[in-house]
């Protein structure tokens, strides 16, 4: 679940090793998991399983046996409202002067009260996504490399030419982008000692 964080998470009440309660508190007990939605499963048809089911935060409740278009059906309408959902309560990353949205993919840095849109390359922006979602944290090559291309081998003079490419773009934002000697690259808009650009 924290691998992969589903969409959806479809669950039969009957688990080899307890019952759907224990892994429904482990869902909604985890700040990263909480908003998926869950459909339970189940050949209980008791209306104390079912208000419990609701109360511990479960979407939808299904009795078996059960119609699969029935079940698809459902699936669809809690897959679309979950993304309803998203879209309204989602932000684009700010850092200083420096926005990312990730649902349009494009990035821009404000000056003053305008956005000017980077003409980012679609690698260059998988690596300067990788930075945003650490800022002020040290990505080594590999972990930028493993972003960009989903591979840990790479040439590292490829990492650098993008690094390189990605700093020209960023104009006044450019002193965000830092290389840390010995240890890979950095987005931070406070200066540090360490740093050599």
């Amino acid at each position: 679940l924290l691998k992969q964080k589903p969409e959806l998470v479809l669950l039969d009440f009957y688990l080899p090793d307890g019952d759907a309660f224990d892994l429904i508190e482990f869902i909604k007990s985890n700040e990263e998991l909480a908003t998926i939605p869950i459909i339970l499963l189940t050949q209980e048809s008791a209306v104390q399983i079912k208000v419990r089911s609701f109360s511990e935060g479960i979407y939808d409740f299904v009795t078996k046996p059960f119609n699969s278009a029935e079940l698809l059906a459902r699936i669809e309408s809690h897959l679309a409202r979950a993304e309803e959902l998203k879209a309204a309560t989602y932000k684009a990353q700010q850092l200083g002067d420096l926005v990312l949205d990730t649902e349009a993919k494009s990035a821009s840095f404000k000056s003053g009260d305008q956005l000017c849109p980077l003409n980012l390359s679609p690698i260059e922006f998988k690596i300067l996504q990788c930075l945003m979602a650490n800022p002020n944290k040290v990505r080594t090559r590999e972990q930028l490399a493993l972003a960009a291309w989903k591979r840990k081998f790479f040439q590292s003079r490829t990492i650098d030419r993008h690094i390189s490419s990605i700093r020209k773009k960023l104009g006044p934002c450019s002193n965000y982008l830092q290389t840390v000697s010995q240890g890979g690259y950095r987005l931070s808009d406070v200066h540090t000692s360490e740093v050599s650009l």
